[in-house]
């Protein structure tokens, strides 16, 4: 579903005349954000993503984090797994060999022990935060296969603002399909089955 299509059934389900698209946009951002702290603990499948960078002018020992980024999957140099190390295993093992095998998370950063050589390719695999909704027809990995979520996660916070009757019933609709979204996840991960969320949602 569409952003358009998710706030029009909020407004239908608050039925008040003062629920401007405005309003009700910022309590899907509102949700959106919710929904992505909540998730964030429990790795969902459709949250994993990934960033490329290849390394073009000059040797690198760095790469950025992801401004989306939620937590760490994993890090590779050319297909090859690097494994993360604290900090001062990081520096005894960047000065002892210069290899690119171990690296460490810097604030902002992946240090990288050694220099990554030109033409490498760093592969960042990571579980990002579901896409910020801007236009009408933007949609997202959550509004394609668990649009509900979004949904209840909006009115709950439409119905603390208008004080509405129906806010229990949205806030324990939005819980049950949090807790859908995690059991597949876990029942994914014991089944080392697809990395794919099947669809709690169909048309």
């Amino acid at each position: 579903m569409t952003k358009a299509e998710i706030r029009t059934l909020v407004v239908s389900y608050l039925n008040r005349s003062d629920a401007t698209d405005a309003l009700i946009d910022s309590f899907m951002v509102l949700g959106l954000r919710k929904i992505n702290r909540k998730l964030t603990p429990w790795r969902i499948p459709a949250m994993r993503t990934k960033i490329t960078y290849t390394i073009t002018d000059s040797p690198a020992s760095s790469v950025s984090i992801p401004s989306d980024f939620l937590s760490f999957d994993q890090l590779t140099v050319d297909d090859v797994p690097l494994t993360p190390v604290s900090i001062d295993e990081f520096r005894r093992r960047a000065y002892a060999d210069g290899t690119c095998s171990v690296f460490t998370r810097d604030d902002a950063e992946y240090l990288i022990a050694g220099k990554v050589p030109v033409s490498s390719v760093v592969q960042l695999r990571y579980f990002g935060s579901f896409q910020d909704l801007t236009a009408d027809t933007d949609t997202n990995a959550l509004t394609l296969f668990a649009p509900d979520v979004l949904m209840y996660a909006a009115l709950e916070q439409a119905g603390i603002h208008f004080e509405h009757e129906d806010t229990p019933i949205w806030k324990g609709e939005f819980g049950e399909g949090l807790n859908d979204i995690i059991e597949q996840a876990q029942a994914l991960t014991e089944s080392e089955g697809s990395m794919e969320v099947v669809p709690l949602y169909t048309e």
